[in-house]
């Protein structure tokens, strides 16, 4: 009896696993399907300002925005020209070998504020 219940024991475990295999595989092939990248829009740099709300550089069919994110609405703060995000850009990856790869748009929006 006791070789049986391990037995048991071990299907038990290998179904559990093999479940949870299927269902890794179909939450990916599902997430790569609902959230395919799009070619309208897309989100250049984001960071939180605190646990609801964060503000980021998106481009929407060519344009470029400033724009807020919170739970409730997002907001375009400042229409932005292609110029200016190139020039953020080619700061950011300066920058980013003095921070650790650590973003910093701070001074982009510093600026932008005091216009």
């Amino acid at each position: 009896m006791d070789i049986q219940m391990l037995l048991s024991f071990f299907k038990m475990i290998f179904a559990l696993i093999l479940v949870i295999l299927i269902a890794n595989v179909t939450l990916k092939f599902l997430n790569s399907k609902i959230n395919s990248k799009g070619r309208m829009i897309k989100i250049i740099e984001k960071i939180s300002v605190d646990a609801h709300s964060s503000i980021g550089i998106v481009q929407i069919m060519g344009d470029y925005y400033l724009m807020s994110f919170t739970e409730k609405e997002n907001l375009i703060l400042k229409d932005l020209s292609k110029e200016d995000v190139d020039k953020y850009l080619l700061d950011k990856t300066i920058n980013e070998d003095f921070h650790n790869n650590r973003i910093d748009i701070s001074k982009f929006i510093k600026r932008y504020k005091s216009e």
